[in-house]
């Protein structure tokens, strides 16, 4: 009776052979690791970014790292954390926004971002 056999290719790299399928999956997933490593490494900058501005504005105003963690109720070791690495909780960060009267650009962020497709104009903010 017939039995149902799975055709090889009969060379290596043919569009179906195993090694092709291994390799395409090698090649997915460190496109797929590399891509977030990307992420994580746009991610550090915007965060440095953000610092860097912070920063920037608090000593135009002349306002000490002191200062503005008693003017945000944010904790002095997060405030130096925050400008020298980037890293703050959002609530943290709001608190020094509004404490350097930057909440206005703050509740602007995202705001005027345009459709990426057809389909979210479409379908709206479900």
């Amino acid at each position: 009776m017939g039995r149902n056999r799975s055709k090889l290719p009969s060379q290596p790299g043919a569009p179906d052979s195993p090694e092709l399928c291994c390799y395409v999956v090698i090649v997915k997933e460190k496109r797929e690791c590399v891509n977030q490593n990307f992420r994580i490494s746009l991610s550090t900058e915007i965060q440095k970014l953000i610092a860097k501005r912070i920063r920037g504005f608090r000593k135009r105003r002349k306002i000490s790292q002191q200062k503005l963690s008693s003017l945000s109720g944010v904790i002095l070791g997060s405030v130096k954390r925050f400008e020298q690495s980037g890293e703050i909780s959002l609530p943290s960060l709001i608190k020094i926004a509004i404490a350097l009267d930057l909440e206005k650009e703050l509740e602007q962020l995202f705001a005027n971002v345009p459709p990426l497709s057809i389909e979210e104009i479409i379908h709206g903010s479900d």
